[in-house]
Protein backbone atom coordinates (compact mmCIF):
# COMPACT_ATOMS: atom_id res chain seq x y z
CA UNK A 1 0.00 0.00 0.00
CA UNK A 2 1.32 3.47 -0.85
CA UNK A 3 2.71 5.74 1.86
CA UNK A 4 0.29 8.06 3.69
CA UNK A 5 -0.32 11.50 2.26
CA UNK A 6 -1.42 12.84 5.66
CA UNK A 7 -0.92 11.22 9.03
CA UNK A 8 -1.69 11.87 12.69
CA UNK A 9 0.70 10.16 15.08
CA UNK A 10 -0.15 9.92 18.76
CA UNK A 11 -2.26 13.07 18.57
CA UNK A 12 -3.99 14.31 21.71
CA UNK A 13 -5.89 17.50 22.44
CA UNK A 14 -6.67 18.88 25.89
CA UNK A 15 -9.09 21.68 26.77
CA UNK A 16 -9.31 23.39 30.18
CA UNK A 17 -12.61 22.83 31.97
CA UNK A 18 -14.16 26.21 32.93
CA UNK A 19 -14.60 26.64 36.67
CA UNK A 20 -12.42 23.66 37.58
CA UNK A 21 -8.91 24.87 38.32
CA UNK A 22 -6.28 22.67 36.69
CA UNK A 23 -8.86 20.25 35.29
CA UNK A 24 -8.71 19.36 31.61
CA UNK A 25 -10.93 17.58 29.13
CA UNK A 26 -9.05 15.13 26.92
CA UNK A 27 -11.06 15.46 23.71
CA UNK A 28 -8.60 13.40 21.66
CA UNK A 29 -6.33 10.81 23.25
CA UNK A 30 -3.39 9.32 21.36
CA UNK A 31 -5.02 9.05 17.94
CA UNK A 32 -3.14 7.51 15.01
CA UNK A 33 -4.79 8.06 11.63
CA UNK A 34 -3.54 7.98 8.04
CA UNK A 35 -5.05 8.95 4.69
CA UNK A 36 -3.44 7.93 1.41
CA UNK A 37 -3.66 9.55 -2.01
CA UNK A 38 -6.95 8.85 -3.72
CA UNK A 39 -8.39 7.27 -0.58
CA UNK A 40 -11.75 8.11 0.99
CA UNK A 41 -11.57 7.40 4.73
CA UNK A 42 -14.63 7.55 6.98
CA UNK A 43 -14.27 8.69 10.60
CA UNK A 44 -17.30 7.67 12.65
CA UNK A 45 -18.58 7.66 16.21
CA UNK A 46 -21.21 9.16 18.48
CA UNK A 47 -21.52 12.92 18.99
CA UNK A 48 -18.81 14.13 21.37
CA UNK A 49 -16.35 11.33 20.63
CA UNK A 50 -13.73 13.75 19.24
CA UNK A 51 -14.32 13.44 15.48
CA UNK A 52 -14.57 17.18 14.81
CA UNK A 53 -11.52 17.89 16.96
CA UNK A 54 -9.53 15.37 14.92
CA UNK A 55 -10.83 17.02 11.74
CA UNK A 56 -9.65 20.46 12.83
CA UNK A 57 -6.25 19.14 13.89
CA UNK A 58 -5.83 17.36 10.54
CA UNK A 59 -6.79 20.54 8.67
CA UNK A 60 -4.37 22.69 10.68
CA UNK A 61 -7.13 24.76 12.31
CA UNK A 62 -6.29 23.48 15.80
CA UNK A 63 -2.84 22.54 17.12
CA UNK A 64 -2.48 19.21 18.93
CA UNK A 65 -1.53 19.25 22.60
CA UNK A 66 0.70 16.26 21.91
CA UNK A 67 1.65 14.18 18.90
CA UNK A 68 2.49 15.11 15.33
CA UNK A 69 0.72 15.96 12.08
CA UNK A 70 2.66 14.81 9.01
CA UNK A 71 2.23 15.62 5.31
CA UNK A 72 4.21 13.29 3.04
CA UNK A 73 6.14 12.15 6.12
CA UNK A 74 7.17 15.67 7.16
CA UNK A 75 6.15 17.09 10.54
CA UNK A 76 4.23 20.25 9.59
CA UNK A 77 5.03 21.99 12.90
CA UNK A 78 8.77 21.51 12.34
CA UNK A 79 8.88 22.98 8.83
CA UNK A 80 10.18 26.51 8.13
CA UNK A 81 7.39 29.09 7.99
CA UNK A 82 7.00 29.23 4.21
CA UNK A 83 7.12 25.45 3.79
CA UNK A 84 4.68 25.02 6.67
CA UNK A 85 2.16 27.35 5.02
CA UNK A 86 2.50 25.47 1.74
CA UNK A 87 1.98 22.13 3.52
CA UNK A 88 -1.14 23.40 5.30
CA UNK A 89 -2.62 24.58 2.00
CA UNK A 90 -2.51 20.98 0.82
CA UNK A 91 -5.20 20.11 3.39
CA UNK A 92 -8.49 22.00 3.20
CA UNK A 93 -11.71 21.70 5.16
CA UNK A 94 -15.37 21.52 4.15
CA UNK A 95 -17.60 22.48 7.08
CA UNK A 96 -20.88 21.04 8.23
CA UNK A 97 -23.14 24.07 7.99
CA UNK A 98 -23.03 25.85 4.61
CA UNK A 99 -25.29 28.61 5.97
CA UNK A 100 -22.72 29.58 8.62
CA UNK A 101 -19.42 28.85 6.85
CA UNK A 102 -19.77 31.40 4.01
CA UNK A 103 -19.29 35.13 4.61
CA UNK A 104 -22.68 36.70 3.77
CA UNK A 105 -21.01 39.98 2.74
CA UNK A 106 -18.82 38.38 0.09
CA UNK A 107 -19.84 37.40 -3.40
CA UNK A 108 -19.21 33.84 -4.55
CA UNK A 109 -16.24 35.09 -6.57
CA UNK A 110 -14.72 36.66 -3.44
CA UNK A 111 -15.43 33.58 -1.29
CA UNK A 112 -13.82 31.14 -3.71
CA UNK A 113 -10.96 33.42 -4.73
CA UNK A 114 -9.98 34.98 -1.40
CA UNK A 115 -7.35 32.41 -0.31
CA UNK A 116 -6.05 32.10 -3.88
CA UNK A 117 -5.52 35.86 -4.04
CA UNK A 118 -4.00 36.06 -0.53
CA UNK A 119 -1.47 33.30 -1.22
CA UNK A 120 -0.85 34.52 -4.80
CA UNK A 121 -1.46 31.10 -6.28
CA UNK A 122 -2.48 32.45 -9.70
CA UNK A 123 -1.74 35.77 -11.44
CA UNK A 124 -4.24 38.51 -10.63
CA UNK A 125 -5.51 38.67 -14.20
CA UNK A 126 -6.20 34.91 -14.16
CA UNK A 127 -8.13 34.85 -10.87
CA UNK A 128 -11.60 35.23 -12.38
CA UNK A 129 -10.95 32.39 -14.80
CA UNK A 130 -9.62 30.21 -11.97
CA UNK A 131 -12.72 30.86 -9.84
CA UNK A 132 -14.99 30.06 -12.79
CA UNK A 133 -13.16 26.75 -13.29
CA UNK A 134 -13.71 25.76 -9.65
CA UNK A 135 -17.42 26.56 -9.86
CA UNK A 136 -17.75 24.41 -12.97
CA UNK A 137 -15.85 21.66 -11.19
CA UNK A 138 -18.52 21.47 -8.46
CA UNK A 139 -21.46 21.80 -10.83
CA UNK A 140 -22.28 25.51 -10.49
CA UNK A 141 -22.77 28.09 -13.24
CA UNK A 142 -19.88 30.61 -13.24
CA UNK A 143 -22.38 33.27 -14.33
CA UNK A 144 -23.60 33.28 -10.70
CA UNK A 145 -20.20 34.22 -9.28
CA UNK A 146 -21.20 37.80 -8.44
CA UNK A 147 -24.18 36.74 -6.33
CA UNK A 148 -24.11 36.58 -2.52
CA UNK A 149 -24.69 33.36 -0.55
CA UNK A 150 -28.29 34.20 0.42
CA UNK A 151 -29.28 33.70 -3.23
CA UNK A 152 -28.40 29.99 -3.09
CA UNK A 153 -29.95 26.83 -1.65
CA UNK A 154 -28.22 24.80 1.05
CA UNK A 155 -26.86 22.31 -1.47
CA UNK A 156 -25.54 25.08 -3.70
CA UNK A 157 -23.90 26.79 -0.72
CA UNK A 158 -22.13 23.55 0.19
CA UNK A 159 -20.87 23.31 -3.40
CA UNK A 160 -19.52 26.87 -3.02
CA UNK A 161 -17.74 25.76 0.15
CA UNK A 162 -16.24 22.80 -1.70
CA UNK A 163 -15.16 25.08 -4.57
CA UNK A 164 -13.46 27.38 -2.03
CA UNK A 165 -11.54 24.40 -0.63
CA UNK A 166 -10.56 23.15 -4.10
CA UNK A 167 -9.41 26.58 -5.27
CA UNK A 168 -6.05 26.33 -3.48
CA UNK A 169 -5.35 22.96 -5.16
CA UNK A 170 -5.32 20.72 -2.07
CA UNK A 171 -4.36 17.05 -1.98
CA UNK A 172 -6.69 16.25 0.93
CA UNK A 173 -10.19 17.43 1.83
CA UNK A 174 -11.31 17.11 5.44
CA UNK A 175 -15.12 17.02 5.39
CA UNK A 176 -16.81 17.43 8.77
CA UNK A 177 -20.39 16.10 8.50
CA UNK A 178 -20.70 17.81 5.08
CA UNK A 179 -24.21 16.54 4.25
CA UNK A 180 -25.83 16.50 7.72
CA UNK A 181 -27.33 19.99 7.40
CA UNK A 182 -28.68 19.36 3.88
CA UNK A 183 -32.05 18.12 2.72
CA UNK A 184 -32.13 14.42 1.95
CA UNK A 185 -32.96 15.23 -1.67
CA UNK A 186 -29.63 17.01 -2.26
CA UNK A 187 -27.31 14.79 -0.21
CA UNK A 188 -26.79 12.26 -3.00
CA UNK A 189 -25.53 14.96 -5.36
CA UNK A 190 -22.90 16.14 -2.85
CA UNK A 191 -21.80 12.57 -2.08
CA UNK A 192 -21.46 11.82 -5.79
CA UNK A 193 -19.36 14.97 -6.15
CA UNK A 194 -16.93 13.69 -3.51
CA UNK A 195 -16.71 10.33 -5.29
CA UNK A 196 -16.07 12.09 -8.58
CA UNK A 197 -13.31 14.23 -7.06
CA UNK A 198 -11.64 11.08 -5.73
CA UNK A 199 -12.02 9.06 -8.91
CA UNK A 200 -11.23 11.76 -11.50
CA UNK A 201 -8.68 13.84 -9.62
CA UNK A 202 -7.16 11.37 -7.15
CA UNK A 203 -8.15 13.62 -4.27
CA UNK A 204 -7.84 12.13 -0.79
CA UNK A 205 -10.83 12.70 1.52
CA UNK A 206 -11.30 12.31 5.27
CA UNK A 207 -15.07 12.07 5.66
CA UNK A 208 -16.41 12.63 9.19
CA UNK A 209 -19.92 11.33 9.76
CA UNK A 210 -22.26 9.67 12.24
CA UNK A 211 -24.23 8.07 9.38
CA UNK A 212 -22.79 4.62 8.77
CA UNK A 213 -25.01 3.98 5.77
CA UNK A 214 -23.37 6.91 3.97
CA UNK A 215 -19.89 5.84 5.08
CA UNK A 216 -20.51 2.29 3.90
CA UNK A 217 -21.60 3.59 0.51
CA UNK A 218 -18.72 5.94 -0.32
CA UNK A 219 -15.68 5.11 1.82
CA UNK A 220 -12.74 2.78 1.19
CA UNK A 221 -11.72 2.50 4.83
CA UNK A 222 -13.36 3.30 8.18
CA UNK A 223 -11.96 4.54 11.50
CA UNK A 224 -14.20 4.24 14.58
CA UNK A 225 -13.73 6.56 17.58
CA UNK A 226 -15.03 6.31 21.13
CA UNK A 227 -14.27 8.79 23.93
CA UNK A 228 -11.42 10.38 22.02
CA UNK A 229 -9.70 7.12 21.06
CA UNK A 230 -9.63 4.95 17.94
CA UNK A 231 -11.22 1.60 18.84
CA UNK A 232 -11.35 -0.05 15.40
CA UNK A 233 -10.25 0.61 11.84
CA UNK A 234 -10.23 -1.37 8.64
CA UNK A 235 -11.39 -1.71 5.04
CA UNK A 236 -15.06 -0.83 4.78
CA UNK A 237 -16.16 -4.29 3.62
CA UNK A 238 -14.27 -6.16 6.34
CA UNK A 239 -15.36 -3.82 9.11
CA UNK A 240 -19.02 -3.77 8.06
CA UNK A 241 -19.23 -7.52 7.48
CA UNK A 242 -17.30 -8.58 10.57
CA UNK A 243 -17.02 -5.77 13.15
CA UNK A 244 -14.74 -6.90 15.99
CA UNK A 245 -15.27 -4.20 18.64
CA UNK A 246 -18.54 -4.29 20.64
CA UNK A 247 -18.94 -0.55 20.09
CA UNK A 248 -18.62 -0.90 16.30
CA UNK A 249 -21.16 -3.72 16.44
CA UNK A 250 -23.55 -1.42 18.33
CA UNK A 251 -23.12 1.43 15.82
CA UNK A 252 -23.82 -0.91 12.93
CA UNK A 253 -26.82 -2.38 14.75
CA UNK A 254 -28.29 1.11 15.15
CA UNK A 255 -27.80 1.85 11.47
CA UNK A 256 -29.36 -1.44 10.40
CA UNK A 257 -32.05 -1.72 13.11
CA UNK A 258 -30.75 -5.23 13.75
CA UNK A 259 -27.90 -6.65 15.81
CA UNK A 260 -25.15 -8.67 14.11
CA UNK A 261 -25.57 -12.36 14.88
CA UNK A 262 -24.20 -13.40 18.26
CA UNK A 263 -23.95 -9.88 19.76
CA UNK A 264 -25.69 -8.34 22.76
CA UNK A 265 -27.21 -4.82 22.91
CA UNK A 266 -25.00 -2.11 24.40
CA UNK A 267 -26.36 -0.46 27.51
CA UNK A 268 -26.30 3.14 28.77
CA UNK A 269 -24.80 6.30 27.31
CA UNK A 270 -21.22 7.40 26.78
CA UNK A 271 -19.68 9.05 29.86
CA UNK A 272 -18.32 12.57 29.75
CA UNK A 273 -14.86 13.05 28.28
CA UNK A 274 -14.03 14.81 31.54
CA UNK A 275 -14.83 11.63 33.50
CA UNK A 276 -13.11 9.00 31.40
CA UNK A 277 -13.24 5.56 33.07
CA UNK A 278 -10.08 3.62 33.89
CA UNK A 279 -9.09 0.73 31.67
CA UNK A 280 -10.93 0.23 28.41
CA UNK A 281 -13.03 3.38 27.89
CA UNK A 282 -15.96 1.26 26.67
CA UNK A 283 -16.08 -1.25 29.53
CA UNK A 284 -18.91 0.45 31.53
CA UNK A 285 -21.25 -0.10 28.56
CA UNK A 286 -19.82 -3.31 27.17
CA UNK A 287 -22.03 -6.40 27.66
CA UNK A 288 -18.95 -8.65 27.44
CA UNK A 289 -16.59 -6.75 29.76
CA UNK A 290 -14.26 -8.82 31.95
CA UNK A 291 -12.41 -7.71 35.11
CA UNK A 292 -9.21 -7.00 33.16
CA UNK A 293 -11.17 -4.62 30.88
CA UNK A 294 -11.57 -2.35 33.91
CA UNK A 295 -7.80 -2.19 34.43
CA UNK A 296 -6.08 -2.38 31.06
CA UNK A 297 -6.29 0.12 28.19
CA UNK A 298 -6.25 -2.06 25.05
CA UNK A 299 -3.90 -1.12 22.23
CA UNK A 300 -4.88 -1.38 18.56
CA UNK A 301 -3.77 -4.76 17.19
CA UNK A 302 -4.19 -6.51 13.90
CA UNK A 303 -7.06 -8.95 13.37
CA UNK A 304 -6.89 -9.13 9.58
CA UNK A 305 -5.35 -7.41 6.59
CA UNK A 306 -5.49 -3.69 7.35
CA UNK A 307 -8.00 -4.39 10.14
CA UNK A 308 -7.12 -3.37 13.71
CA UNK A 309 -9.14 -3.31 16.91
CA UNK A 310 -8.55 -2.08 20.48
CA UNK A 311 -10.33 -4.80 22.45
CA UNK A 312 -9.01 -7.44 24.82
CA UNK A 313 -11.70 -9.85 23.66
CA UNK A 314 -10.93 -9.70 19.94
CA UNK A 315 -8.88 -12.73 18.97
Amino acid sequence: MNAPLAELRGVSRLFPIPGRRGAVLRAVDGVDLAVRRGELVGLVGESGCGKSTVARIAAGLLPPSAGRVLIDGQDVAALPAAEGRAARLRVQMVFQNPHASLNPRFTVEEIVGEAVRYHRLVPRDALAEHVAAQLLRVGLDPALRRHHPHRFSGGQRQRIGIARALAVRPDLLVCDEPVTALDVSVRAGILNLFLDLRDRNGLAILFISHDLSVVGHICDRVVVMYLGRVVEEGPVDALFERPRHPYTQALLADSRSALPEGTVPVRGEAPSLAERPAGCPFHPRCPMARPDCRREVPALRGVGEGHRVACLLAG
